[in-house]
């Protein structure tokens, strides 16, 4: 019993992620955030019954996650000749 005791702690000690996965998660997080805002004010004032539902959105679009998936993207999308700073990319990776 010990042993599998010992596995499963080894199994959930945490890994700090790379530096620049958290920079990119940093970059899509603050993006996302301004977006979501953006858009729940202007929903909001067509009708106010949509801030609720959009609140909600926004909170569990940026309640986490490890933004891997965007971070692949912009390596690959960097590596094959990709401005890093382009708004464009920085969208795509939002859309991930």
């Amino acid at each position: 019993m010990l042993e599998e005791d010992d596995s499963l702690a080894r199994m959930m000690i945490e890994v700090a992620a790379p530096r620049s996965i958290v920079e990119i998660s940093k970059r899509v997080e603050f993006e996302l955030l301004n977006f979501l805002t953006t858009e729940q004010t202007r929903w909001s004032l067509v009708d106010s019954d949509f801030a609720v539902p959009l609140e909600a959105l926004r909170r569990f679009v940026i309640s986490g996650g490890k933004r891997l998936r965007p971070a692949f993207c912009y390596w690959t999308a960097v590596g094959m000749g990709a401005d890093a700073d382009d708004p464009g990319l920085m969208k795509t990776l939002m859309g991930l």
